[in-house]
């Protein structure tokens, strides 16, 4: 059990038509822990905080890209912990991770507590060796080819046929119909993301989530599962249901028993209409719909944390509707100013 008051860090904190996943954990503490949480927003830019204005976050402050190097990010999160001392720090978005991995040693230092999966867990839900970590799990993989240079292309569409999504290792996934658009994706995808991508091919049906939370003994702590109905023109859950899936909890059970996965991750599937299920991608943090979870009962940052003791249901109602909406927060001040001059932004209401 994790003393408290807490000061929780929190990356992942754009609040726009595709919200990152810090949103819904922050909102997910705040409803478990009130005020007695201090909520930290780390943002790689500061058009991502306008909507945030106090009502989520307490302190926000800007970070350096994960890609700008590890020395940058450590040096960055050791200047906010002398002006706000951090507890914990939620990692949200995919690229943080290896990052954060490699610098372990440094967070114990500071004393920030940073619950990671192992390294090897990790690469082994990588979308480039996703095809053998299905071998040991009770769903397959789409046909998927691994490319490392454009040349290879036209042996992967004879192998794949059109349409089939073109996918960095790390994010995205496009569609493509033709040779002339899987040529213009695959090149701005390898000059986004690098080598290797990831050509998979089509299949039509529903789009299923899982949000788990794994203990790293090879358990599952909990989860929950949605069935997407709409979705924005990026793909983006806009609402969906609740369902329960057996099939879809026994590959997050095998997936957490073979990889002994430790935090949180979230299982994207999709099943067709004659029921055969399909394994997507893993992804190694919470989902952006994470809040949803909370507010059904399931609150899995707050178990992350070891907030959260009374026991989880195996099973959320199913038919509950998830709608995701933006709304707007009026200020006083524009935060954007003191964010961008700054760097950092302090909400006075929130001490």
């Amino acid at each position: 059990m994790t003393s408290l008051p807490l000061t929780v860090a929190i990356t992942g904190v754009a609040a726009t038509e595709n919200p990152g996943p810090g949103i819904g954990v922050a909102r997910s503490l705040r409803d478990q822990l009130g005020r007695s949480v201090r909520l930290v927003a780390l943002s790689y830019d500061a058009a991502e905080c306008l909507a945030l204005g106090g009502e989520v976050f307490d302190h926000v402050f800007l970070m350096p890209y994960p890609g700008q190097g590890g020395d940058r990010f450590l040096n960055r999160l050791r200047d906010i912990h002398r002006v706000v001392p951090l507890d914990r720090l939620i990692p949200c978005l995919d690229l943080e991770i290896p990052l954060l991995l490699s610098r372990t040693r440094e967070l114990e230092d500071m004393g920030i507590a940073c619950t990671l999966p192992r390294a090897v867990s990790y690469h082994m839900r990588d979308k480039e060796r996703l095809n053998v970590l299905a071998e040991e799990l009770p769903i397959d993989l789409p046909p998927t080819q691994v490319v490392f240079s454009a040349s290879e292309l036209p042996a992967a569409i004879e192998t794949l046929g059109f349409p089939f999504y073109v996918k960095g290792n790390h994010y995205g996934a496009k569609r493509v119909n033709t040779l002339a658009e899987a040529e213009t994706e695959l090149l701005n995808t390898l000059a986004q993301w690098g080598y290797p991508a990831l050509l998979q091919s089509h299949r039509a049906g529903t789009d299923m989530l899982l949000a788990g939370l794994g203990d790293g003994q090879g358990g599952l702590t909990g989860s929950v599962s949605l069935r997407k109905e709409h979705q924005t023109e990026q793909g983006k859950l806009w609402n969906a249901l609740t369902v329960e899936c057996p099939w879809l909890r026994k590959t997050a059970e095998c997936f957490c028993a073979v990889s002994r996965w430790k935090g949180p991750f979230e299982l994207e599937c999709l099943q067709e209409e004659d029921g055969t299920p399909w394994l997507i991608e893993i992804n190694p943090r919470f989902p952006a719909w994470i809040h949803a979870a909370a507010q059904l009962g399931v609150n899995l940052p707050a178990c992350l944390l070891g907030i959260e003791t009374t026991p989880l249901p195996d099973f959320v109602p199913a038919g509950k509707w998830v709608v995701r909406s933006i709304r707007e927060t009026v200020l006083d001040v524009d935060p954007m100013g003191p964010l961008m001059t700054e760097g950092e932004v302090h909400h006075a209401e929130n001490p």
